[in-house]
């Protein structure tokens, strides 16, 4: 494999995650807004941290101390997920062995997540969750010449901005100012469409009922959304980062990566 063809396997890859990203948090809104009988995400979206802190200091200071709990675990989960997937990333010689142990990390509590999250209680989901999240913010980062964060859009958002502005407004343009525009706007896209294809799906309904016990007043159904949540993660395994590939010197923000 060519280090070109490397770094599009990694690119897809970091992009892919990201249009997962999206597609996870949709899941945990639509299930908190349609959940009439038990609101199993008590509101929370799983990435984004920004928000859920926010929730923590709400329902902290409004004694809601099962929401509270569940905002703690949810917290928790990212952290040690970033911790797992920082301290493990590059474990293993082989390039085609770290990705699949790395991707797997991140996709197995995805993948059975239809499976399990009606036979559990929303602390353990959330902590289970945040886990996934956080993993992948630590071992899916590389874009190119750039180091992104793809559990959430924030970053994304701000920088479309920024190299907009490098791309067609200065006279002077930064080194690949339209490139890394190009690069921050498929960002941008990947997280609202993983979203809009969840949206999309959910309108299809039921593929399976009658599938699961009831339990807990949830649905007994299996969902087009669930099986597409598998295949989604399942898609980046054909993309195996199999050479070795150093990231060239690029900008991100104000920091260089250079790894």
């Amino acid at each position: 494999m060519t280090e070109k063809r490397a770094a599009f396997n990694i690119a897809f890859v970091t992009v892919a995650s990201v249009f997962i990203m999206g597609y996870v948090n949709a899941i945990s809104i639509s299930l908190a807004r349609d959940s009439a009988t038990y609101d199993w995400f008590l509101g929370a979206m799983i990435t984004a941290q920004t928000g859920n802190l926010a929730w923590m200091g709400i329902r902290l200071a409004s004694g809601q101390w099962a929401e509270f709990f569940v905002t703690v675990l949810l917290f928790l989960g990212f952290v040690i997920g970033n911790i797992y997937g920082y301290a493990l990333k590059d474990k293993f010689k082989s390039k085609a062995v770290q990705f699949y142990f790395n991707w797997l990390s991140f996709v197995l509590p995805l993948v059975l997540f239809p499976f399990y999250f009606r036979f559990i209680n929303t602390e353990i989901g959330m902590f289970i969750l945040g886990f996934a999240a956080g993993t992948a913010l630590s071992c899916f980062r590389q874009l190119y010449h750039l180091d992104i964060n793809n559990a959430m859009a924030t970053g994304s958002a701000r920088f479309f901005g920024v190299w907009l502005y490098e791309a067609f407004c200065k006279k002077v343009k930064a080194d690949k100012a339209v490139f890394t525009f190009l690069l921050f706007t498929l960002l941008v896209v990947a997280f609202v469409g993983g979203a809009a294809v969840y949206t999309l799906f959910s309108q299809l309904g039921v593929l399976v009922s009658g599938a699961w016990p009831i339990i807990a007043g949830q649905s007994p159904n299996f969902y087009v959304t669930e099986l597409a949540l598998i295949v989604i993660c399942i898609i980046p395994m054909f993309f195996t980062p199999c050479a070795v590939f150093v990231k060239e010197k690029g900008e991100y923000g104000g920091g260089i990566n250079t790894k």
